[in-house]
């Protein structure tokens, strides 16, 4: 069941955070430059991308087009902030590597 699943899901990671919360940073911490730009970095761009080419857009206000809104990008600043946001991520794995 789904309530089960998201016990299941939901829970271990909670108790572990409500246990001790600095944990989640000593992790992050372990997992290094890769970890933390993939993390904050390449996935939050993919998955944007992902969610633009599913044509699933959001409505935005603008007066005097079909009742006063227009569909808009879910995620603004277009393919070129998303690039910006993934290569930089790339760099400092890069980066990182050659050290």
């Amino acid at each position: 069941s789904r309530v089960r699943d998201f016990g299941l899901t939901l829970a271990p990671p909670l108790a572990v955070a409500c246990y001790d919360p600095s944990l989640f940073f000593q992790a992050i911490d372990k997992a290094g430059a890769f970890g933390v730009s993939m993390l904050f970095g390449l996935l939050p761009a993919w998955m944007a991308l992902a969610r633009r080419s599913t044509e699933s857009p959001v409505l935005v206000r603008q007066p005097g087009l079909l009742g006063g809104y227009l569909r808009g990008p879910l995620v603004p600043g277009g393919l070129a902030m998303l690039a910006v946001v993934a290569g930089g991520a790339l760099a400092v794995v890069a980066q990182n590597a050659l050290e």
